[in-house]
């Protein structure tokens, strides 16, 4: 997670424009979006993975 929020110190991609609602929390949007915690979650479960069983098992 703290590598995921220095990504998005480092890239700066804005948030996706908001549809016309009622923003309950305004802290959020002041926030880089990408990269965004899933797409850090999706990375981070396979890589840990392959990394945590490629010494268990004897896989070609």
């Amino acid at each position: 997670m703290y590598i995921g929020q220095s990504l998005k110190d480092v890239i700066q991609w804005p948030r996706p424009i908001c549809p016309p609602a009622v923003r309950v929390q305004s802290k959020w949007s002041l926030e880089y979006g990408m990269p965004s915690t899933h797409a850090m979650i999706a990375v981070a479960i396979p890589m840990a993975s392959i990394l945590f069983t490629v010494d268990k098992y004897n896989v070609s």
